[in-house]
């Protein structure tokens, strides 16, 4: 069960992009298979004029389509998600995400933008036909900070949130046949920082 990690900034080394890295790490800590895919690493022309046959879009696009979940990562500018992500959204053939469980998260530093994921990407998710969207997370920029030595930390309220948000995820993929609301959710043990590799941009 291969969980990808999406992101939709459209330049590395972005707060969404840090996050990610390091629930992709959290989860292979944990025994989770996790493959990692950015927006910011797609041709930026075949990608913004459609070209959903260029090389790597399609494998893009072939990643997405062996996932079983899938955990978005945008940042929020101007109270809206990332542009970039749409355009790959768009490139999805119609029966892509139809059997997948998808985390929405979002970065930004105004608060007033917490709805942005559930008013303008949650029904571009339902449409495109997601078999269980769940509940998405929005961080507040100022809650993630990148130590002198790449690591990421955290403050202990986001933490927790994102790790109630990752058993959930996990809890839906192993209930495939239950309720997003009623699958059992799964406990991942934290990740020590001693064990941690990956290193963020800053």
């Amino acid at each position: 069960m291969t969980i990808v990690t999406l992101c939709g900034s459209p330049v590395p080394g972005t707060p969404a992009g840090n996050l990610l890295a390091y629930v992709g790490e959290w989860l292979g800590y944990n025994g989770h298979a996790v493959q990692s895919l950015a927006v910011s690493d797609l041709p930026a022309e075949d990608l913004l004029r459609g070209r959903a046959e260029a090389g790597a879009i399609a494998a893009a696009v072939a990643t997405v389509a062996a996932a079983r979940g899938v955990i978005v990562a945008t940042p929020v500018y101007k109270a809206a998600y990332s542009g970039a992500l749409k355009a790959l959204i768009d490139l999805l053939p119609d029966d892509t995400l139809h059997d997948k469980v998808v985390l929405p998260l979002a970065v930004g530093g105004n608060p007033a933008h917490q709805l942005t994921l559930h008013y303008a990407l949650k029904p571009v998710l339902d449409a495109a036909g997601v078999r269980t969207v769940l509940s998405s997370l929005y961080v507040g920029d100022k809650h993630l900070r990148v130590r002198d030595d790449g690591l990421l930390v955290l403050d202990p309220g986001i933490e927790s949130r994102i790790a109630a948000s990752l058993a959930r995820l996990l809890g839906a993929l192993a209930s495939p046949s239950a309720e997003a609301a009623e699958a059992p959710p799964v406990v991942l043990k934290p990740i020590p920082r001693s064990a941690r590799t990956v290193r963020c941009g800053a």
